[in-house]
Formats: C-alpha cells, structure tokens, sequence
C-alpha cells in the first residue's frame, strides 16, 4: 500500500503554505512524511508548484485535471501510484497517528473506500481509496462535479464511525487540519499540551 498527501489548496485564510507551517520547530509536511514512510512501500506528494516540495525525497506529482480542488488531487494520486491502495492524507493534519493508519489499514477487505465518519460527517482527506476509484473521479472530473463524496454510489464504500477511534484518539485531534491563523493557535496549545503530557507520565 501506498500514501499520498495532498499538498494543494490556494491557503486563502492563512498567510503561509500550509505545508510548511512549523509545529514544534518542524514542518507539518515533514513529520507527516516520517510517519507515513514507516507505515507505506512509498510516499507521493501531490503539488501544482512542484517545486517546492522536491527537496523533501518523495515523489512530487502535479494535478492531470488542474485547479480541481482535493478531488483533482486523490485522482493524480492514484494516477502516480502502482499500489491498487493507497491512504491519502491532507498536508494540514499534524495530529495524524500510525495508530489511526493502521486502524484504517486493517478495515480494507475489499472495499474501494475506507473512510472514517464522525458525527456524521465523512473524513475523505483521511482515507484509503483503491485504484477502482479512477475511472469514476475522472468522469466526475470531465463533469465538472468537484465533491470529493460525488463517486461514492459508484464504488463499495465502507464507513467507520469515530467510535471505533476513540482508543487512538480519546480528544478527537487526529483529524484537525489547519485553516486559519486560530486553527494554528489551537494546534500549537494541543502540542504544548500534549508535550507537558508526555513529561510528567
């Protein structure tokens, strides 16, 4: 199995590449990137300014179907990967986990899609996505439909409620991405915290 991070997006709410926002002295990308090269055979990062990302060592593709937004990014990804899985992750989740990567893994049995839900609401930058899924995205690319979910009715798609991650994740942070100049402020409090945690166990 194979990992892609969408390093996309136009990061209109915050001043900065997302990619690159520094957390505990590091940059988002970078530690995502350790995690998911202990965890995949390979890692492909999916970017329109390649450039900035080929001094990090993985593959760096760019969008077949352009300025199309995460979907546009998942189908270069898939398109990029010789693996018939692939978990593809958001650039601005510093809270991902290998043991959410592994809960995921291990749900696979032969769906197209795994994703997590939580409150009812699905998490498709954090999911695994098999290659069946090209053909659709490409036509719902053509179609101009840009909703990451707008193919799910036409491949096998399995759920699994948040429930299920509460082991790994008992506040909830793995899937929090970095939007706003607050989003950031938050993240940086949660590693603060999470770092005071670690001292005193």
């Amino acid at each position: 199995m194979n990992a892609i991070i969408l390093a996309g997006g136009n990061n209109s709410r915050i001043s900065t590449t997302k990619s690159f926002i520094k957390l505990d002295s590091r940059a988002i990308i970078e530690n995502t990137i350790q995690i998911l090269s202990k965890e995949f055979d390979e890692v492909t990062i999916v970017a329109n300014d390649r450039g900035k990302y080929l001094h990090l060592g993985p593959k760096v593709v760019s969008d077949i179907f352009v300025h199309n937004g995460p979907l546009g990014g998942i189908h270069a990804g898939l398109t990029a990967s010789g693996s018939f899985y692939n978990f593809v992750v958001a650039c601005d989740m510093p809270f991902i986990t290998r043991d959410i990567i592994h809960y995921l893994k291990a749900q696979v049995d032969g769906y197209d899609i795994i994703i997590p839900e939580r409150n009812g609401l699905l998490e498709p930058l954090c999911a695994i996505y098999s290659q069946n899924c090209l053909k659709p995205i490409a036509e719902q690319l053509a179609s101009g439909d840009l909703r990451v979910r707008s193919f799910f009715d036409q491949v096998r798609v399995k759920k699994i409620n948040w429930e299920g991650f509460k082991q790994f994740d008992p506040e909830q942070k793995a899937f929090f991405n970095i939007n706003t100049p607050q989003d950031l402020e938050r993240a940086e409090r949660n590693l603060a915290a999470q770092s005071l945690n670690d001292r005193t166990d």
